[in-house]
């Protein structure tokens, strides 16, 4: 490669000289457009994460461009590609001697004070009255408030009294109709065999307790056994198309290589692959709909930034 030809126009004349645009290649390396043009006019700076994220980009961009990322690299290097600096600010200087200052302007304070209002000026003459009436209002306000809250929290427990009764008759009908009657055997019986009659009494062909699935002790929300995730060979690779409802920030990475960082619009749809894991971090959750290898996991959640992370085994919670 050329010492005298930047690394973006190698980049460009590379990308031009196979008849691809942008999108083309967007829609391969799943690297956003907008990262690519700031790639090919050398604009690494304002990239997010500065030098460390322009390197990966880069590396990728000129491997699939038939280009040696060894030697963009290394040319990468000797840019000395950092952060923005931070751009400070002289102080004023102070007039040398001999000059004269410049008067700074004044206002009187009776002139302040012909300004305010009536309702000002008789709040800065009896500034404690004052603060009593303010300190009052506060109060009063606060304690409406309250009243509000209190009084909404109370109307739907009485709205919903009927429903309630109605739960616990039904919890008391389950409890009865689960209950083993007592014998004179089974009085009489030791613990176990008084376990093995109940058992026998609800079904003899059944065990007496079914176990229901549940997530405790385990770190996944989303799982095979939980029948709300695909249940996907070890040797098939992850399949995840990402479309957004709302306009969403996204970083999404693939076995650990990042491949996505930026605002994904609304109607938007991107499809991701991956060997062994997919990461995401989203800015608004409930902002897109996730279908992993054809099975609809809906929205990842809901509220704050949330990062989870998708396997074959399922998805889980990071932060």
């Amino acid at each position: 490669m050329s010492d005298k030809v930047s690394i973006g126009k190698q980049l460009s004349a590379a990308r031009t000289a196979k008849k691809l645009s942008l999108d083309d290649v967007h829609s391969k390396l799943k690297i956003h457009p907008g990262i690519l043009e700031k790639l090919e006019k050398n604009d690494f700076e304002s990239l997010s994460g500065g030098a460390v994220y322009a390197k990966g980009f880069l590396k990728r961009y000129a491997e699939y461009l038939g280009i040696s990322s060894a030697t963009v690299l290394s040319e990468f290097e000797l840019m000395g590609v950092s952060q923005k600096p931070v751009e400070i600010v002289p102080a004023p200087k102070e007039p040398q001697s001999g000059q004269a200052r410049t008067p700074k302007k004044t206002i009187p304070v009776k002139s302040l004070k012909e300004h305010l209002s009536p309702a000002m000026q008789w709040a800065a003459r009896h500034r404690k009255t004052a603060l009593k009436i303010l300190i009052g209002a506060l109060g009063i306000a606060l304690v409406g408030g309250l009243l509000v809250v209190s009084g909404a929290a109370v109307g739907r427990w009485i709205k919903d009294g009927p429903a309630r009764r109605e739960r616990a008759a039904e919890m008391r009908a389950a409890a009865q109709k689960s209950r083993v009657p007592k014998t004179a055997d089974t009085q009489k019986a030791s613990p176990s065999t008084k376990k093995q009659a109940a058992s026998a009494a609800a079904d003899p062909a059944m065990p007496a307790v079914q176990t229901a699935k549940s997530t405790e002790g385990s770190p996944y929300i989303n799982a095979p056994d939980l029948d709300n995730y695909p249940r996907i060979p070890p040797q098939d690779p992850l399949m995840l198309d990402v479309r957004a409802t709302k306009d969403v920030w996204l970083r999404l990475s693939a076995d650990g290589e990042i491949l996505f960082e930026s605002i994904l619009r609304s109607g938007e749809h991107e499809r991701w692959k991956a060997d062994r894991s997919i990461e995401m971090k989203l800015g608004r959750p409930e902002g897109v709909e996730l279908t992993l290898n054809g099975f609809a996991l809906g929205q990842p959640g809901g509220g704050q930034a949330k990062e989870v992370r998708l396997t074959h085994q399922g998805m889980e919670q990071i932060r």
